[in-house]
Order: C-alpha cells, then structure tokens, then sequence
C-alpha cells in the first residue's frame, strides 16, 4: 500500500535511467509513455488504418494499450480507473431515464473528491503523477458520454440546441467502443478531452473523409488522405522550447520564493508584481509542454483532423487545446480565460454552463472547475477571485470599450491599457493556483494590496449602484 512521502506507484523499470538523467521516475515514465503512444499511433495509422471494417480492431488495439500504460504508470492505482469508468456506464445503461446523466456527474465528482482527498493526505504539496490526472480527464468524458446519450435518446429532438444536436448519441455505447474511449493509448495520459462522438469518426475513418473545398471553376476537388505530418511538426518544436522553460524555471525563478517572508516584507511592491507575472507566465509552460505533448500523440495516430478551410488546408486542430500566443497577448480576462485549456472550456459549457439557470451559471462553472482541479485551498481563491474580477471586467468592458473605438489612436490606448492589465491581473489571480496554500495565498495578495480585488469591487459598486450600467444589445 502507499505510504506518507511515497505516493508514486507506477513501474520502477526506469530507476537506472533517473539515477542518469536525474529526473523523478514518474517523469520519466510520462516520457517513457508518450514515445510509447506516439510511436504506437503512427504504427497504427499505418498497420490498421481508419475505416468500418477495422473499427473492432482499432477498438482492440486501443484499449490494450491504454490499459497497459496505465498500469506501467499507476500500478494497482489503475483499479480505480477501471472502476471509475464502470459505474457511469452501468448507470448509464440501467439508471433511471430522466435523471441518468445526473448521477454521473454526483458519482464522478464525488469519486474524484475522494481521491483528491486521498492524495491531500499522502502528498500534500507534491507533483508526483497519480492517477488524479487520468481520473481528471476522464470526469469530462463520462459526463459528456451520459449528457450526449441522454441528449440523443431521451430529450426530444425540437429541445436540443444546434450544438447538444451535433454531439448527442442516439444509441448506447457498446462495450468494446465504450472502453475504447475511455482508456484510448494515445489520450489516456494527457488528454486533450476528445468526445465521443469525435472519437468514433476517427476510428472509422468517417472525420477525414471530407473533400477540400473546390479551388476554382473548371476542377473538381478530390477526397485526398489528410496528413498530419505538418501539424506534429509545430506541436513538437513548441513543446520543446515549453520543455526547456518548464525546465529552468524551478531552477531561477522558483514558486516558493513568493511565499517567502523576505520576499513578501524586504522588496517593493513593484517587484513583488513583476516577479508574480514572470513566475506565473513561466509556470503555464508546463502544462503547454504536457499538452503538445498530448496533441503529438493524438496527431500521431492521425486524431485532430477538423476539415479544411476556405483556401484547402488541413486544419488539424480538433484536439488543439491551448492558444499560446492569442491567451500572452489578450486584452482582457475573458480572451485569456477562453485560450486556456480549450476543450475543458467546452465541456463546462455543454455539461455545467447551458444546463443551470442563468443567475448561477458563471458561479457554477467556476465551483465545478475548483472541485475537478483539486482540495488545495489555493485553487478556490483563485476560482472564487476570479469569478469576481471576470463580473467586474464584464462590466468596465460594456460601460467603457465603447468610448475608446472612435479612432485608431483610441482603439491602440485602449487595447495596450487593457493588454497590461490583463497581465497584472492573470498573474495575481493565479499565483494562489500555483502556492497551493491559503495561507501563502491570502499574504501574496496581501502583500501586493490586494489591487484586483479592490478594483473589481469598486468597478461592481460603480457600475451596479452608484452609476447603474446601461443595458445594451450583447
């Protein structure tokens, strides 16, 4: 069994290699992993390419695979990733017809606020891989698997909006197809979230059958077989300069120097902000390496394919899952907010945002996101800070935008304004994501006047009470 300090349990093989490289074995063994799944996908797009007649085999191939890394990574950890993706399915094939899709989601949050809380008491503080991350991801595809197939089986057609009509599942999943899915080799370990839906299409070969768009008069343009050469190109080249800075910023710019007490009562506040936004920008390098990663894989096996667009080039950002250079460079917290993470972004809005009554929805989302990352007290406030400040920039954003669009001058103010302070507010809102603690949390914030808060408060008092906003056409 596991014990306080050793929470890793996934496979020893590669121990002589990190007494080499110096690196943890869990890592290594992500790397080990990821090779394995790119690897394995190329063969696979080769040996068993997409169509009907293999779908079974495809199927097959998927989940063996699937299974056995996720036991060279978990070890016996992996119980509960078989058990996890069971209970949805067998309430999903024998739970109550109005309320199924529900009680996956109270049973997939409450399983995983279990294990949140088991790995809180064995690794508090640590960043050894677990199977919380797997578990994470497959949270959004359980829930997406009930709501989709509720959507497509129980509610009437007239009902749905364009999107839940898109997406919805009009027969039960089989087993086979179900499992697939879930413990899919080149997804299992760092997603991105692909649905279902997009995942049969891509086994049976149906999401690449799209003619291009027809370049001119006088030729008709043929079905060709989409390559996704170019696409793993740039996803590998970025995941490597996303590496080397994942590497070196523990290294000169560490996350613990915020919490300390020098650092909090010896520096100006000037500095304290700056280092804040350096740090946090540094730190979101890491899950930019995880998730192009990710993506290789997945483009490996030739999933991510969305079409062509209007000039005849691949689009092969199904699975994209991070827009680094539209999120460094937003203008305000919603762009920021909606480049992170995209595919999560969908699933809140398809499962949690479109299904809760207006007055709650934002608040919804951001409670659900807390619970599903984690119990670490530094998660909530962030979640909850901002929550607010997003209400708050909502509202300078209607009241304010309009009077800076009147001429070129004005629109670059505004826009170099807003760029500055989004990123003064995006490091400040998730440096608590990052100490993890409350308490390091509360006296970061503290220490730097708690200026985001003061502002979305008076921008709220303002707008709301004081000078009420006008209502105008969204």
């Amino acid at each position: 069994m596991v014990q306080v300090g050793q929470f890793y349990q996934g496979s020893r093989l590669l121990q002589p290699l990190c007494d080499i490289i110096g690196l943890p074995v869990d890592q290594i063994n992500f790397l080990a992993c990821f090779v394995i799944a790119f690897s394995s996908g190329v063969l696979m797009r080769k040996a068993i390419p997409a169509g009907r007649d293999r779908a079974t085999q495809r199927h097959v191939f998927e989940l063996s695979l699937g299974l056995a890394m996720g036991y060279f990574c978990f070890g016996y950890q992996l119980i509960h990733l078989l058990l996890y993706s069971t209970l949805p399915y067998l309430l999903v094939l024998y739970g109550p017809r109005r309320s199924y899709h529900t009680l996956v989601f109270t049973v997939a949050f409450a399983y995983i606020v279990i294990m949140h809380s088991y790995r809180l008491f064995y690794d508090y503080g640590g960043f050894s891989l677990d199977v919380t991350g797997p578990m994470m991801l497959m949270t959004q595809k359980v829930t997406s698997v009930a709501f989709s197939v509720h959507d497509g089986m129980e509610v009437p057609d007239d009902k749905l909006s364009d999107d839940q009509r898109k997406n919805c599942i009009r027969e039960k999943p089989s087993m086979l197809e179900y499992y697939s899915y879930m413990f899919s080799f080149h997804n299992i370990m760092a997603g991105p979230l692909v649905f279902y839906t997009d995942y049969l299409s891509f086994i049976d070969g149906s999401s690449t059958k799209v003619p291009p768009p027809k370049q001119d008069n006088n030729h008709n343009s043929k079905t060709r077989e989409p390559s996704p050469n170019a696409a793993i190109l740039e996803s590998f080249l970025i995941a490597m300069v996303c590496g080397f800075f994942t590497l070196i910023s523990p290294i000169y710019y560490p996350i613990s120097w915020m919490a300390d007490d020098k650092f909090l009562y010896e520096t100006n506040i000037f500095y304290r902000n700056f280092y804040m936004i350096l740090v946090v920008s540094l730190q979101r390098s890491k899950y930019y390496f995880a998730w192009k990663l990710g993506e290789m894989s997945n483009l490996g096996a030739g999933l991510g394919f969305r079409g062509y667009d209007k000039e005849g080039n691949e689009k092969w950002d199904l699975l994209t899952n991070i827009k680094i250079w539209k999120l460094e460079t937003s203008t305000s917290l919603k762009v920021f907010i909606d480049s992170w993470n995209l595919n999560t972004v969908i699933w809140f809005r398809r499962v949690i945002y479109e299904r809760t009554p207006p007055s709650v929805k934002t608040l919804a989302v951001f409670v659900c996101s807390g619970v599903w990352h984690g119990l670490y007290p530094g998660y909530y406030v962030t979640f909850f800070s901002t929550a607010f400040a997003v209400m708050a920039a909502r509202l300078v954003r209607r009241n304010i935008r309009n009077y800076f669009q009147t001429s070129e001058s004005k629109i670059f103010f505004y826009d170099g304004v807003t760029f500055i302070a989004t990123r003064f507010a995006g490091a400040y809102l998730l440096a608590p994501f990052c100490l993890l603690e409350f308490t390091a949390s509360i006296k970061l914030l503290v220490s730097v006047g708690f200026h985001v808060h003061i502002l979305s408060a008076i921008a709220i008092l303002w707008f709301t009470f004081i000078n009420p906003s006008r209502k105008r056409k969204e």
